[in-house]
């Protein structure tokens, strides 16, 4: 909590942060923690520490983290603390997600169509509801999978992939159906040197800006 606060301040106040409550059955292993805790423990976890971004003096007591008071800084620069975006694919961590995230961060890969972003959001905006808050104030940011390139894409051009001039066309559906934020992730398994995808990244900010 105090790193995401840090991290608010050199950044103004523009700092989000990306959670999830972990997949690989491994690394509970590894952390000696039962995986079967992990929806509970998470839950329990976002709100310790939206307790820590709150006012001093700080106190929490859960079933996992306990905080004694105690004055805890630095605070984020955002009122109300940073939002909290949940990656969530599985039933019941989309229904975790609509009841306590600010947001969520679905994926673009391969087979990803606008057509099916559209009903993921669709779906996860009743969630939201039937949790009784508004789908308005959710936020969403879309991770990408799929590589920019520097020849022309076929066809079957995958969402947001392609070259730069392809890629921008995808953009203002993807407004039209309430994203926030888009992010490329490079670490995928296209073996695009990253300073080719950084040069191709500018392109296409370039475009939408434009």
């Amino acid at each position: 909590a105090r790193r995401f606060a840090t991290l608010d301040r050199l950044s103004e106040g523009r700092a989000i942060a990306g959670i999830g409550q972990g997949d690989f059955r491994d690394e509970f292993e590894t952390a000696n923690v039962p995986i079967k805790r992990r929806g509970r423990g998470f839950e329990e976890f976002v709100k310790a520490m939206r307790a820590v971004w709150g006012p001093d003096p700080v106190s929490f007591t859960g079933y996992f983290y306990n905080i004694p008071e105690s004055r805890i800084g630095p605070k984020p620069v955002q009122p109300g603390g940073i939002p909290m975006l949940l990656g969530a694919f599985a039933p019941a961590s989309l229904e975790r997600a609509a009841r306590i995230a600010d947001g969520i961060m679905p994926a673009a890969g391969r087979s990803t169509t606008i057509e099916k972003l559209s009903q993921t959001i669709n779906s996860f905006r009743d969630m939201v509801r039937r949790a009784g808050r508004n789908p308005e104030e959710i936020r969403w940011i879309l991770r990408v999978h799929n590589p920019l390139t520097e020849q022309k894409a076929t066809e079957s051009r995958t969402l947001l992939g392609g070259m730069p001039q392809q890629a921008a066309e995808d953009f203002p559906r993807l407004k039209e159906l309430g994203i926030d934020h888009v992010f490329y992730d490079m670490n995928h398994p296209a073996q695009v040197p990253i300073d080719t995808q950084l040069v191709l990244l500018r392109r296409l900010v370039r475009l939408i800006k434009a």
